[in-house]
């Protein structure tokens, strides 16, 4: 199969999802994020902000698995405009993939160039399933130099 008709193949930077300048604007009032009082574009600042950003991201919106205990379903969503619904609209956290969807999302509607990616947590351990992927992680490409 020709390597453009592959089913797997990797989304373009270009079609991943984003969302929109109002709904990066609510979310970063959300958490309380105004950002950097002397930013001079510099990379050193670029790192700072998202120091920031995951610092705040993971104050406000918690890693938590309460849809997996007490919901009908016992799953949870990866659609990023119910991610952006739970976390923003209703103050809630999420399960490791949820959080590091909506922010992985978060970070490409910022400009910052993203790649999610799977995991393995050593699930072997006990008897588990080794074969599992067990997280969700996001992958940053920063500027060179730092």
């Amino acid at each position: 199969m020709e390597p453009s008709k592959s089913p797997n193949r990797a989304l373009s930077l270009a079609t991943r999802p984003t969302y929109t300048h109002d709904q990066i604007q609510k979310y970063l009032r959300s958490i309380n994020f105004i950002g950097l009082r002397s930013d001079t574009g510099s990379s050193t600042d670029a790192l700072r902000r998202l120091k920031l950003l995951q610092q705040y991201q993971l104050a406000t919106y918690p890693f938590e698995n309460l849809s997996l205990h007490y919901s009908t379903t016992h799953t949870v969503s990866l659609d990023i405009d119910v991610l952006y619904d739970k976390c923003v609209n209703k103050g809630r956290g999420g399960y490791c993939m949820e959080n590091n969807a909506f922010f992985g999302t978060v970070l490409r509607s910022l400009g910052y160039e993203v790649t999610s990616v799977g995991a393995r947590v050593c699930m072997g351990v006990n008897g588990g399933n080794a074969e599992s992927y067990g997280s969700w992680y996001v992958v940053l490409k920063m500027p060179f130099g730092i």
